[in-house]
């Protein structure tokens, strides 16, 4: 399953249609999970950060590495996610924080569980 915090024009759906076809989508307008991930707190990436390479790229007409991975600057942006696996009893088999998870390091916790 995924869960998302916000559904921005048809961005849900096309993930969904490119990626997620067989699995479910949830909502979480609240941001709970989100939440979950950062002991109960909303972490984003600091505007500071993301400004200075932002304005460069515009202004300069630099590549857009965003389109490269499929991306836009639709939403929000900059509330970080993660990733949680729960095992059949509830409880966590791995978590972490932000977008950078090796697909093989999740494979390796499935297979292990």
């Amino acid at each position: 399953m995924a869960i998302v915090k916000e559904d921005v024009d048809s961005e849900v759906s096309d993930f969904k249609e490119a990626c997620w076809q067989e699995a479910d989508i949830f909502m979480d307008e609240d941001m709970e999970f989100f939440k979950a991930l950062y002991d109960g707190e909303l972490r984003s990436i600091p505007m500071y950060k993301v400004l200075p390479g932002l304005l460069w790229t515009i202004m300069t007409g630099a590549e857009r590495p965003w389109e490269k991975l499929g991306g836009n600057l639709n939403g929000e942006g900059l509330i970080q996610g993660g990733l949680m696996i729960v095992g059949k009893h509830g409880n966590v088999i791995m978590h972490k924080e932000g977008d950078q998870v090796k697909p093989e390091e999740v494979l390796q916790v499935l297979q292990g569980s």
